[in-house]
C-alpha cells in the first residue's frame, strides 16, 4: 500500500490495517509521531519511510513488527543512537540507511541483524573502523558503502563477507593494493 501526502494528512485509520504486508510512506511528511500508529501493523513485511523526517526515538515504534524483512530509511535523521530500536528485527533481510547520520560506532548496532543480506551504508561518515562491527554478518549478498571513507586496511574485512554478490565501494582511497583483497571474493 502506498499512501501519499493528501491521504497522511486525513489521518488515516491505521487499526483496519492489521493484515497489511507492504506500506510505503517514502518521500511524505511524516514524523516520529506518526511512527506511533504502525507498532500495530505487525504482519508488515516492508516499509519504506524514505526521505521522511524520522529520528532515533521514533524508530522505538518498529520494535515489534517481527515479521519485517525490509527497511528503507534513507535520507531520514536517524543516527546511530536510533539503531539500538532495530537490534531486535531478526527477520530483517534489507535495511537502507544510506544519507543518515549513522557512524562507525553505530555500526555495532547492526552486528546481530545475522538474517541481513542487503545493507546499504552510503555515508560520508563511515570509515573503515567501523567495518570490523559488520564481519558477523556473513549472510550478506549486497553491500553498499558507496561514498563511505573505506581506505586498502578495510578492505580487508570484505573477506568475513562469504555469499558477497554485489559490492559499492566508490568514493573511497582505495588503491591497487586494496583491490588485491577485494579480488579474492567469490563474487
Amino acid at each position: 500500500m502506498e499512501i501519499g501526502g493528501a491521504a497522511i494528512r486525513r489521518k488515516i485509520n491505521y487499526k483496519g490495517l492489521g493484515k497489511l504486508k507492504i506500506l510505503n510512506l517514502g518521500f511524505n511528511n511524516i514524523t516520529d509521531a506518526c511512527l506511533v500508529h504502525l507498532k500495530d501493523l505487525i504482519n508488515l513485511e516492508s516499509l519504506n519511510l524514505d526521505s521522511c523526517q524520522i529520528r532515533d526515538e521514533g524508530l522505538c515504534n518498529l520494535k515489534g513488527l517481527w515479521r519485517l524483512k525490509s527497511l528503507e530509511l534513507s535520507d531520514t535523521e536517524i543516527g546511530s543512537n536510533g539503531l539500538r530500536h532495530l537490534s531486535g528485527l531478526c527477520n530483517l533481510e534489507s535495511i537502507n540507511l544510506s544519507f543518515t547520520s549513522i557512524s562507525d560506532s553505530g555500526l555495532r548496532k547492526l552486528s546481530g541483524l545475522t538474517s541481513l543480506r542487503s545493507l546499504n551504508l552510503d555515508n560520508r561518515q563511515l570509515t573503515d573502523a567501523g567495518l570490523p562491527a559488520l564481519t558477523t554478518l556473513t549472510g550478506l549478498t549486497h553491500l553498499d558503502l558507496f561514498g563511505a571513507r573505506i581506505t586498502d586496511l578495510g578492505t580487508n574485512c570484505f573477506r568475513y563477507f562469504k555469499n558477497l554478490r554485489s559490492l559499492e565501494v566508490c568514493g573511497g582511497s582505495i588503491t591497487d593494493a586494496g583491490v588485491r583483497n577485494i579480488k579474492d571474493l567469490t563474487l
